[in-house]
């Protein structure tokens, strides 16, 4: 059975061919991280060409760094669709082309639209497959690759700075942009690793045994409730199971109904070719050529079946199961798999109309807790000040006069202090002792408190020490982030949840960076930048000091309302009786 025509399943194999697929989301991490947290490097460069202020020419980083995460919502549609391995090739493309024409650009308006809004699209085809298919290759070790495809990203932005520096030094930054583009086609290559897991046979669903004391042996009540547990999850798998053979069998007996000839050749895309005789070769062009076929066999052939990449709920989750309250709560990992499973639907969800789409997403965001709504808009305020040092460090380091590969390579600093606490967060966060929420707001506020420091950093020690505390803390935040979603929210909401934090960091990246460049032509310096930035990334981490109390209050209102339910219930027919007999 061919792999490239069966969806992802749930049994993921973690390992083997898993670590391939982690290593190719490193390497993508590396190549979309490394170009958007890299170009303030040509940020003095386009401020010559085009003569642009620093709030102008700042618009190509944050369309850049905004559209790749706002085009979120479509990357997942596609992903559903084609499957990531397709949606991150055709990302590669289309992102090489448009950094490619960047080059050609003869305004600054052209280069916003085609680096920044085209190359952030393309980007952002590239970065979502990037985090869902390692999801789908790990469950035991799932923290452990996570950890090791994210660091990518800091490894992306400590290469690519001195890169993109050197590059501009020998080809200048029209040069640079096509040698970036040429980069980027590696995309394809690693794009090409995402093969989709194959489904198991019906021998290898999983049966799951029942080790029973002796007491629950001698109850044979608590015997027949592992009976049906255990039937219901094998039975779980099973549908799943017979959903893909269908869809698959389905394929083959169209393409079977094609060969006129009994030859096995088809001449249909995709279909395997069996014979070489070339007398029933011209008979099988010859009926193809003729529509002697009826309509619905003769219409388009699809090439593979359609269930949803993000058919686990937990497959954003970057931390580890053990600390989800389903893992805790099933009996093992085959009961934990199932009940992450969403089985797809018999119903034709395709026919729907569009509205009827987005009506029916509008109701799912009605279920979010408020505390949701509080997390989002300080991820909001967060990505306000996020990209300004990235944005503006090396020119400020330019204006203290530091030489432009010394100035470069700050952002470099950033980007290996990044990828080292990753590993550490990542270790840290599994612990038992471990708070998450404290480590958050802890890490947003000293990065906010020490960028507005900058302006006061006079010395290139102090420049470096302050790279390092701003790359740690927000490593400590991008690591966290799934983690504090799933204590807000439950791993059912997490897909939701996500897709809107996104989105919502997306739209503040477009605007952070333009408006500290404001600030900065106002001032003539970058200082009112700086200060911005660390204020946004404060109050940010102000917002999510209260965020575990007042999740733990919901938690405790909506186990009084079940409780109350349930006793209004349990004495409904007591009401009944009374009056009745009144």
């Amino acid at each position: 059975m061919p792999s490239h025509d069966l969806p992802a399943m749930s049994v993921a194999p973690d390992g083997g061919w898993g670590w391939v697929v982690t290593f190719s989301s490193f390497m993508i991490s590396v190549l979309v991280d490394g170009i958007c947290l890299s170009v303030g490097v040509f940020l003095n460069d386009l401020i010559i060409e085009f003569g642009g202020t620093n709030s102008e020419t700042s618009w190509v980083m944050s369309v850049l760094n905004g559209s790749y995460l706002v085009v979120g919502p479509v990357v997942s549609g596609c992903a559903n669709k084609f499957g990531c391995r397709a949606t991150t090739i055709a990302g590669a493309v289309f992102c090489a082309i448009a950094i490619f024409c960047s080059g050609y650009s003869n305004s600054l308006g052209v280069l916003i639209l085609s680096f920044g809004v085209f190359g952030g699209i393309g980007l952002g085809f590239m970065y979502l497959p990037a985090i869902v298919m390692v999801g789908y290759y790990f469950d035991k070790r799932r923290a452990l690759a996570t950890g090791i495809a994210v660091c990518g990203s800091g490894i992306g932005n400590f290469v690519f700075a001195p890169i993109a520096e050197l590059l501009l030094k020998e080809y200048g930054w029209r040069g640079s942009m096509m040698i970036t583009s040429a980069l980027m086609l590696n995309g394809i290559i690693f794009g090409s690793f995402y093969r989709p897991l194959k489904p198991p046979k019906d021998k290898d669903l999983p049966s799951i045994p029942c080790q029973a004391t002796d007491n629950e042996i001698k109850d044979p009540i608590i015997r027949q409730d592992d009976k049906h547990k255990q039937s219901n999850l094998r039975m779980k798998f099973k549908r799943i199971h017979d959903i893909e053979q269908e869809n698959y069998h389905a394929i083959s007996r169209r393409h079977r109904s094609l060969d006129i000839t009994g030859t096995g050749r088809t001449f249909l895309p995709g279909v395997p070719n069996v014979s070489n005789n070339q007398e029933q070769s011209k008979i099988a062009r010859m009926a193809a050529s003729h529509d002697i076929l009826p309509t619905h066999l003769t219409s388009k052939t699809p090439v593979r079946p359609t269930v949803s990449p993000f058919y686990r709920k937990d497959v954003l989750y970057s931390g580890s199961l053990l600390r989800l309250s389903e893992k805790m709560e099933s009996a093992n990992m085959d009961e934990f798999i199932s009940s992450m499973v969403v089985i797809p639907s018999n119903e034709d969800g395709n026919k729907k109309s569009w509205m009827e789409k987005i009506g029916k997403a509008f109701k799912k965001y009605k279920e979010l807790k408020p505390t949701f709504f509080l997390y989002s808009f300080a991820c909001f305020l967060l990505m306000l000040g996020f990209f300004i040092p990235y944005t503006y460090l090396p020119s400020v380091g330019l204006r203290l006069n530091f030489s432009r590969s010394e100035s470069a390579l700050l952002l470099s600093i950033i980007g290996i202090s990044n990828t080292i606490f990753r590993i550490i967060i990542g270790w840290v966060s599994d612990q038992k002792w471990s708070n998450c929420f404290i480590i958050n707001y802890m890490s947003l506020l000293v990065s906010g408190i020490a960028t507005a420091f900058v302006p006061i950093f006079t010395n290139y020690p102090l420049l470096v020490s302050y790279c390092v505390v701003y790359g740690i803390c927000i490593a400590a935040f991008i690591s966290l982030r799934s983690i504090i979603m799933v204590e807000l929210l439950g791993v059912e909401n997490l897909t939701l949840a996500f897709g809107l934090i996104i989105m919502a960091q997306g739209i503040s990246s477009f605007f952070g960076s333009p408006i500290a460049g404001w600030l900065s032509d106002m001032t003539g310096n970058f200082d009112a930048a700086f200060y911005m930035g660390g204020a946004a990334l404060a109050v940010s981490g102000i917002l999510c000091v209260p965020l575990e109390r007042v999740s733990k209050w919901e938690r405790r209102r909506e186990a009084l309302k079940s409780k109350t339910i349930v006793e209004v219930k349990e004495l409904q027919p007591m009401i009944n009786n009374s009056l009745n007999t009144q």
